[in-house]
């Protein structure tokens, strides 16, 4: 039975409470205990891996626990709780932490086997742990208007000391758009204790978070800069302005012409903007067309043409 000292718990998604470390039971695996009866009777297959001078063990864990396990990680642990294991029984618990949970290959919320890792002070123990922004709200680059993009908010790292945190915090106040947190970064805001893993070594350059550029940071830069243009924002903000326009043939005066239309849903949009604006319906979207040619042509400059072919 899963169970803690205490029973109320403050559930924190930075720190840990290593004083009130939850406990786990489990019960030596028999030959004739395959995943499938073990599954019937309730129970799920697990294994604490072998290291160092400590052989491996083969147990078995009720069902319930695994999936309390497996529903704090999702929710509130993450994989570096750590957990005080006992064995038949036994008295003597020692620390674990989750290696992985085998999913059912169909039901994707059943955990059907678990492996646990020996965790030995002083060594290093290998453990995958989330990386957040800090100071998010009050950083440089939020307050320049960049927006986060997100390539991987996990790594592997080695933990040698006793107590750690649950996530690894990102310091973002240096960092402006079009800037990019590498690994490289992150390796300087490691707390004591904890190592990138080995496999990291070449992969420093791999980026965890970008701070894309928006136009409120182009803005923003323009004015540092002391080139901030009223008539160069108004193009931009026109050219990008989310009306969705539709090439559409119609018949003038005997000919057939090509003209931009929009939906009636975009007409009513573009009809309160050009009254909140002060402007004609027909003068704003001309100035808008005219803005989105005029990107589209300094876009078309910017490409360089194919190199001639070889002879």
């Amino acid at each position: 039975m899963l169970h803690r000292k205490m029973r109320k718990i403050h559930y924190d998604r930075t720190t840990i409470d290593f004083e009130n470390i939850p406990e786990i039971f489990a019960h030596s695996r028999k030959d004739s205990e395959t995943i499938k009866n073990l599954w019937a009777n309730k129970k799920v297959a697990g294994i604490v891996l072998a290291r160092d001078e400590f052989p491996e063990e083969n147990i078995t864990h009720k069902a319930r626990d695994i999936f309390d396990i497996y529903r704090d990680m999702q929710t509130h642990h993450g994989t570096t709780q750590p957990y005080m294991l006992s064995i038949d029984d036994d008295k003597d618990y020692f620390k674990v932490s989750i290696n992985d949970v085998h999913l059912h290959a169909f039901y994707l919320n059943w955990p059907i086997f678990m492996a646990w890792n020996r965790f030995i002070p002083g060594r290093p123990n290998r453990m995958k742990i989330r990386v957040v922004i800090e100071n998010w709200e009050s950083s440089e680059a939020r307050l320049r208007g960049g927006r986060i993009e997100m390539r991987d908010d996990h790594v592997w790292v080695d933990v040698f000391t006793e107590t750690y945190p649950r996530v690894i915090k990102a310091n973002f106040m240096d960092m402006i758009p079009g800037k990019t947190y590498t690994i490289k970064e992150l390796e300087r805001d490691l707390p004591d204790g904890i190592q990138l893993a080995p496999e990291y070594a070449k992969r420093k350059a791999e980026p965890l978070f970008i701070v894309q550029k928006t136009l409120k940071s182009y803005i923003y830069w323009q004015y540092l800069k002391g080139r901030f243009d009223v008539s160069k924002f108004a193009d931009i903000d026109l050219a990008s302005m989310n009306f969705e326009f539709k090439e559409k043939k119609f018949v003038k005066e005997g000919t057939v012409e090509q003209g931009m239309f929009l939906s009636k849903g975009e007409e009513e949009k573009m009809k309160k903007l050009a009254t909140m604006l002060g402007k004609s319906y027909d003068d704003l979207k001309k100035e808008i067309i005219a803005s989105r040619l005029k990107k589209a042509e300094e876009d078309a400059k910017k490409v360089k043409p194919p190199p001639p072919a070889k002879k």
